[in-house]
């Protein structure tokens, strides 16, 4: 009988000291914020965005492949910004479906190019708190109802 009682408490040391080492790697390798590749997200700056609206034009005009393949590369990684409007995205969202070279450059395609980009600056960019929510949303009311 004490055979098997030393058995069971030298497991249960095993299991604790195995379980310590999982939680110790966990925290060490399975944390993001340790990890090189952790990024701050922050709002596209006024020069990402009027460098996109020259490509998008490029490949409007052009309607070469590598121009607008550039435009495609710049524009989709900021469909995962979360703190874009949903005004700016269906904005980038209208350029990546329309940036893309075709057979017949008429002025219904470069328009479709065209008319996004050059909403990008003016929808895309925060604005000055004192001006009001480039976002909308709901303002305080000062005046109380009764």
């Amino acid at each position: 009988m004490s055979n098997f009682k030393s058995y069971s408490t030298s497991k249960i040391r095993l299991l604790k000291l195995s379980s310590f080492f999982a939680v110790l790697t966990l925290f060490f390798f399975g944390n993001k914020t340790l990890s090189d590749d952790y990024k701050l997200e922050t709002l596209p700056s006024l020069k990402l965005l009027k460098t996109i609206q020259l490509k998008a034009y490029d490949c409007a005009r052009k309607n070469n492949e590598d121009s607008c393949l550039e435009t495609q590369n710049l524009v989709n990684p900021l469909m995962d910004n979360k703190l874009l409007s949903i005004s700016c995205k269906d904005t980038i969202w209208t350029l990546l479906m329309n940036a893309k070279k075709s057979s017949v450059n008429d002025l219904n395609r470069v328009n479709s190019i065209e008319s996004p980009a050059m909403k990008l600056t003016t929808i895309c960019l925060k604005k000055d708190k004192k001006q009001g929510s480039p976002r909308g949303g709901l303002r305080k009311n000062s005046q109380t109802r009764t």
